[in-house]
């Protein structure tokens, strides 16, 4: 479905708002590399200081996806962040 779909990974912390794990248009290619991006979401999890981007990463994450043209447009945003004070 690579031909359908373009998609990248980009992890949020307390350190940053856009760490890339995959970058568009560069999917993991077999096992081994898609096995690489876990390891690195993991590590980054495991080591990262506190804190939360969460909706600096939300935003660039809408505005850095309508950058190239398409018929639709997803963002996943998963998060631990407690948004209720937020809204």
């Amino acid at each position: 479905m690579e031909h359908k779909y373009t998609y990248e990974i980009v992890g949020h912390s307390g350190e940053t708002h856009h760490l890339p794990f995959v970058e568009f248009g560069s999917p993991p290619r077999n096992s081994r590399e898609r096995l690489h991006v876990v390891q690195g979401m993991v590590e980054h999890a495991a080591e990262c200081s506190s804190g939360d981007n969460t909706l600096a990463a939300g935003s660039r994450a809408v505005r850095d996806i309508r950058m190239e043209e398409a018929d639709d447009y997803f963002v996943f945003l998963i998060s631990d962040a407690n948004l209720e004070g937020c809204v």
